[in-house]
């Protein structure tokens, strides 16, 4: 009698690669890795698929594997053929181990709890994959092209990868590549601490479509390696900053600053480097740098003494040089970064000028995300008539527009946020030097407003602000200013205020959006001279008021000068006209489609909501990105 057929265990396999975190589409190819109770070691089934079935019988392992959950069914992580013929020649397991450890989580966002949970067993199972070297025949011609581009430099590897989908293997890739290359070099990687006098000698050598320095040597030590060609820098003993500039694969260029060229804003042959690093020079003593390179180039420089503020920092292109012995961590908003972050303290910033005496209006740009664009609207340098913008971030969302008067300059500015925002999402508010307070964000309850000042009169002239723009980060962040400060601090008359967002009006609830896509605006009708409409598709969005002292108010959205590109609408208004404002009604939301002035004495009409505004009301418009609500207000 034939004994009994065992019942077949059955899996589920997690929809995410457990090496690069990607999801599994109908046709991939993909190994399991299984603890069995009949085996001591972790098995690595062969290449198998679903190929739009449900359901993977293994008949030599008596096992069934399931597209999606099922009760009973144990989960099981799982890989792509091409992450295993990747990984295979890792130089050791604890490597590729610490890898899925650490990237995983940062990298890749929605996975499945369950595969945090499979971190032993991955951790454990990698030996398996170390087993067998040889490449199956169902690995494809891409796995074996790929194991020949281990041969080659990892610059030029990175080319071949860019045609891959994105995704934590090409760290692998690189890794594997990096590794092998090196092991054909009589060259080798390291790092050094050195101080910066003297005479240097500094070679360079080509890679990919850039020149970048590969070795500095002073003295008779030489850091790094020699290349094809060399030049002579002599560091100046008046030095006052160090600047470093780096391309895509590391340092390309270096230049030693005295008091003249640190002030001096022609830096051209700086500038076609992408980012850079600037360390201070401190009279007493030379500079002491961190430098690290590999067989190919000098990847990295930065300073020696970490206390420094701001010593994390890359700058990019263009930046104030002179400015930034100014920095101050009192005029810094550092925003609490996420633990993720916390291995890698690298930081990329960008400097936005604000000089008062161009500057005549700013907006933002407000989404879920948060402050996510930031427009300066200054006047051109040679010509007080000719105004520009320049942008930073993203214009996306609500734009949020302030206009300043006839010398009107910023008197403080601070951070601002909701006590109970879980996000983290920033805003700022301004005051100004004719006591108008701004809000570049939503409208909180001032109950719950937080706030952080990053500059006050007390701290000298405001020259710039600078903010976070380090990779993963969707909107403005840590941000800070730049202020050169008085020679004299009792000189300033000027008295630091705190921006007061008006009492909540429980009209904005009504906008039935998130408490984070309310916006609030508001303007006197009264003195006009000019009224514009802004028009975007079907919907009026904002309303720009010229008043007879040559002042100008913006209610709304008002899109002109950004990439959307609006229909601009002057409006008649005559004597003790009435504004009236026409709404539709969709889905419980009201939203503007038009404005127009009315006399006094027209007939009402009939069949369409309409708000009118009678000339001397105050008129505030809340608005969201869906909806609009007018009325005025007479206290």
């Amino acid at each position: 009698m034939a004994p009994p057929m065992q019942k077949p265990y059955q899996y589920v396999r997690l929809p995410h690669c457990v090496l690069c975190g990607q999801k599994f589409n109908a046709n991939s190819f993909f190994c399991l890795v299984l603890l069995l109770s009949t085996c001591k070691d972790p098995v690595v089934t062969q290449a198998i698929s679903f190929q739009g079935n449900e359901v993977i019988y293994l008949e030599e392992l008596s096992i069934r594997v399931y597209n999606h959950p099922r009760r009973r069914a144990v989960f099981t992580p799982a890989m792509h053929i091409l992450c295993k013929a990747a990984v295979i020649n890792l130089p050791s397991r604890r490597t590729l181990s610490d890898f899925i450890l650490a990237t995983t989580p940062v990298v890749w966002t929605e996975l499945p709890q369950e595969i945090y949970k499979t971190y032993p067993l991955s951790s454990n199972s990698i030996v398996a994959l170390f087993e067998d070297f040889r490449l199956k025949e169902h690995d494809g011609i891409l796995c074996g092209l790929l194991r020949r581009c281990t041969k080659l430099p990892a610059e030029l590897s990175a080319m071949i990868w860019d045609f891959l989908d994105p995704g934590a293997i090409r760290c692998l890739l690189a890794l594997n590549a990096s590794n092998s290359i090196r092991s054909y070099l009589p060259r080798s990687a390291g790092c050094a601490t050195i101080s910066l006098h003297g005479k240097l000698v500094v070679y360079f050598t080509n890679i990919i479509n850039g020149t970048y320095v590969c070795g500095i040597r002073q003295g008779c030590v030489l850091y790094g390696q020699m290349g094809s060609c060399s030049t002579s820098i002599l560091v100046p003993s008046y030095c006052t900053a160090c600047v470093f500039g780096f391309g895509t694969y590391g340092l390309q260029k270096l230049k030693f600053l005295t008091g003249t060229e640190a002030s001096s804003e022609n830096m051209n042959e700086l500038e076609s480097s992408k980012l850079f690093r600037v360390i201070l020079c401190r009279e007493a003593g030379p500079v002491y740098i961190d430098i690290a390179w590999d067989v190919w180039k000098i990847s990295m420089t930065s300073t020696h003494d970490k206390s420094t503020f701001g010593h994390d920092f890359l700058w990019l292109s263009p930046i104030p040089y002179g400015q930034l012995r100014w920095l101050s961590p009192k005029l810094f908003y550092d925003w609490p970064r996420h633990f993720h972050f916390a291995t890698q303290s690298q930081r990329y910033m960008r400097y936005i000028s604000l000089r008062n005496q161009l500057l005549c209006g700013l907006t933002a740009f407000c989404s879920d995300e948060g402050l996510v664009g930031l427009g300066i609207h200054h006047h051109s340098t040679n010509s007080r008539e000719q105004l520009m913008v320049s942008w930073y971030g993203k214009q996306h969302g609500c734009p949020i527009h302030i206009q300043f008067d006839c010398s009107e300059t910023v008197l403080s500015i601070h951070v601002y946020w909701h006590q109970n925002d879980s996000l983290y999402n920033r805003y700022l508010a301004i005051t100004t030097s004719r006591d108008r307070h701004h809000f570049l964000g939503p409208s909180f309850s001032p109950s719950v407003i937080r706030m952080k000042r990053i500059y006050g009169p007390g701290d000298g002239e405001i020259l710039g602000l600078y903010y976070d723009m380090s990779p993963g980060l969707p909107s403005f962040t840590s941000l800070g200013t730049i202020c050169q400060p008085l020679k004299n601090p009792l000189e300033s008359t000027l008295q630091d205020s705190i921006p007061q967002m008006r009492p909540h009006n429980p009209v904005v609830n009504q906008l039935q959006n998130s408490v984070f896509l309310q916006f609030s605006s508001q303007a006197s009708f009264r003195n006009i001279r000019t009224i514009k409409a802004c028009y975007v598709s079907s919907r009026c969005t904002g309303l720009l008021l010229d008043y007879n002292d040559d002042t100008i108010r913006i209610l709304g959205r008002w899109y002109e000068s950004t990439q959307v590109q609006p229909d601009i609408e002057e409006i008649s208004l005559q004597n003790d006209d009435i504004l009236r404002f026409y709404l539709t009604d969709s889905d419980n939301r009201l939203s503007l489609i038009r404005i127009k002035s009315v006399s006094r004495t027209a007939p009402p009409e009939r069949d369409i909501m309409f708000v009118d505004i009678v000339y001397g009301d105050e008129i505030v418009w809340v608005f969201s990105d869906v909806s609009d609500i007018i009325f005025c207000d007479r206290d």
